[in-house]
């Protein structure tokens, strides 16, 4: 008889993955049979999302850099997604992937673009895809047989790809030709794919439109064809209209600043354009004669504009993380979320509060997040950025470490936004704080220059410092046995014990193979320190002894973070490879390896209640996890 498979211990899924890359243009779709359903890029994975459920998310992963372009065909059945160059493979090859929507799996994958995917769109059936690269490449794939139907190096690259609609068979031909429009820097074409009765294939039949002699120099970076008219949006912030029957250029028409982020199609005469100003503008008209109908500003300029499937409203991205809904009527907002925009660096939960967690970026951004819904009950922007943070259980404030050297302090303040500090101590250290931990009447920092300090909680006296490392602290851990000691980590392999008391370090322990990333400790055995490392190895510290006492290692990976359960019994940690691990420290088993990251794993916590884990990112986002013991 076989052996009975062992069950194991605990389980881990990911609940919900918060962020939204948003350096690239008009990457949040609306599915166009699915009024609910939205489509936008986290990192190198896509994301297909209820807009009424947060909790409802289906993730397709199969790039390995930055998605950079999307689209959807019209019958909502098929999703491409091109990235920008891999950096793992030679070439900068930026391969397109197109998915089944309906089995979440890879129809075809396309090759020939190197750089970035600038632009991708479907033909109106569905049948062929056309798509940019930064190599100045222009390519037309045939989707059902995977064939290049068109393959051509430009002088620039195109931004901007629109098909027209789709004229049925004639009698002389009985198959459908299509209109395709593209746009460099000194000219704008039509094409016009047709079926070759001679080749017994589609061929593109490419002409000119006609430009004023002089004036236009422009870069589209977006349009639309709304009847016989091709609408293109500019890097200057205007309006172009050009007459498709004639091929001649109609007009230009100022219409916001900073440039033209996205065109949404309303109707046949009706269009909402987004810019780098922030502003969303509904305008109507015809050839040289047009009226803005209504108009709203947002908070920080547009990258993305795309109408619901029932016309009733658009999503606006902006460039600040944020994303809106938008009625399509009078342009009402909505904010519907809001993500970091840069590596998220740490997130800490407060005391016994399970339901809120906070987190911070490199780039200042710091929120307070509500875990019900994934709201933000607060949202700071700091003027330097942010690489630790530690949510104080003594006073109703979080605790940040900058860049700047500077520790501030933010008060607690639920539905609060960009409230100033409560008070901040400048030049902290000599460069950035890496490290903070609070105890009940200190709180403890570790800084860039290979000091750890200790200051009074209350009047922020410096009390001690210690010059032990000789690199960068990555990592503080306060003692949870002995209120007069912490640890510290360090870039120079070192794990340090302090005692406050005797004011001096009393336990030196050097890492063999690797420089020490993070600190935890147990609960139970002897309180050992737990630390984790880029040799892929958790090595377990007992105070007593020089060496390691335990040890559990991962091959090809590398370990950024760590934290041990509230119970004591399991241990997660955080790999460079954007992977999550678990291990159970009864057993010595690892339980799972999941990932969620598409970038490395910046720091792991447990909520208090241990119902979740909370993970962050350096692709800037955050994964809620759901923690269940069997």
């Amino acid at each position: 008889m076989a052996a009975e498979t062992k069950r194991p211990s605990a389980a881990v899924e990911l609940e919900h993955l918060c962020g939204l890359t948003n350096r690239f243009t008009n990457n949040v779709i609306f599915h166009p049979t699915k009024p609910d359903i939205y489509v936008y890029p986290v990192g190198c994975c896509v994301v297909m999302e209820d807009i009424s459920n947060p909790h409802n998310q289906d993730f397709l992963r199969a790039h390995d850099a930055e998605v950079s372009a999307i689209c959807i065909s019209r019958n909502g059945k098929m999703i491409a997604s091109g990235q920008r160059g891999s950096e793992r493979r030679k070439g900068q090859i930026a391969p397109v992937i197109v998915w089944d929507e309906e089995q979440r799996t890879i129809y075809k994958d396309f090759g020939g673009l190197t750089g970035s995917v600038i632009t991708l769109a479907f033909s109106p059936d569905g049948r062929f895809l056309c798509g940019t690269g930064a190599n100045a490449k222009i390519m037309i794939w045939d989707v059902t047989t995977g064939e290049v139907i068109y393959d051509r190096n430009t002088e620039s690259p195109s931004y901007m790809v629109c098909w027209g609609d789709v004229s049925p068979p004639t009698a002389t031909n009985r198959y459908p030709s299509y209109l395709l429009c593209t746009a460099y820097e000194s000219e704008v074409l039509t094409h016009e794919l047709v079926f070759d009765i001679r080749s017994m294939s589609y061929v593109l039949e490419t002409a000119k439109i006609q430009l004023p002699p002089a004036g236009l120099h422009r870069k589209h970076v977006t349009g639309c064809i709304m009847d016989s008219q091709l609408i293109t949006g500019t890097h200057a912030g205007d309006l172009c209209v050009f007459n498709l029957h004639n091929r001649v250029f109609r007009c230009s028409l100022p219409i916001v600043n900073g440039g033209v982020a996205g065109i949404s199609k309303v109707d046949e005469t009706t269009m909402i354009v987004v810019g780098g100003d922030g502003k969303v503008k509904r305008v109507r008209g015809a050839d040289t004669h047009w009226d803005m109908l209504a108009e709203n500003i947002l908070d920080a300029p547009c990258m993305s504009v795309n109408l619901s499937a029932d016309s009733k409203e658009v999503l606006v991205s902006t460039k600040n993380g944020k994303l809106w809904r938008c009625l399509t009527k009078d342009l009402t907002t909505t904010l519907h979320s809001s993500s970091h925009t840069f590596d998220v660096l740490m997130a800490c939960f407060g005391g016994k509060d399970s339901e809120c967690v906070a987190t911070v970026s490199k780039s200042g951004e710091m929120f307070l997040w509500d875990l019900s819904d994934y709201s933000h009950m607060q949202s700071v922007r700091i003027k330097s950025g942010v690489l630790c943070l530690c949510v104080s259980e003594v006073e109703d404030e979080i605790l940040v470490g900058c860049e700047d050297s500077f520790i501030r302090a933010y008060r607690l303040s639920r539905r609060a936004q960009d409230i100033a500090p409560s008070w901040e101590v400048a030049n902290a250290h000599r460069g950035s704080i890496t490290a903070i931990k609070e105890w009940e009447q200190f709180f403890v920092t570790g800084g860039e220059d290979c000091y750890c300090r200790v200051w009074h909680r209350r009047t922020r006296e410096l009390l001690a410092q210690y010059h032990v490392h000789r690199k960068p602290v990555t990592d503080i851990a306060l003692d949870i046995e002995r209120p007069n000691l912490f640890h510290s980590s360090s870039e120079d392999r070192f794990v340090v014990t302090y005692d406050v008391k005797l004011n001096k370090s009393i336990v030196q322990r050097t890492t063999p193979n690797s420089n020490v990333r993070g600190l935890t400790q147990r609960k139970d055995c002897e309180r050992e320190l737990v630390s984790c490392g880029l040799d892929g190895r958790l090595l377990f510290w007992d105070i007593d002894v020089a060496e390691p006492v335990g040890c559990f290692h991962e091959r090809a990976c590398k370990f950024l973070c760590v934290e041990i359960s509230p119970s004591g019994q399991y241990i997660a940690a955080g790999s460079e490879e954007g992977f999550l691990y678990l291990f159970d420290l009864e057993t010595s088993e690892k339980i799972s390896q999941l990932e969620g990251h598409s970038g490395a794993v910046t720091s792991v916590v447990w909520s208090p209640d241990m119902k979740q884990i909370v993970t962050t990112g350096a692709d800037a986002s955050v994964c809620i996890w759901n923690f269940f013991e069997m």
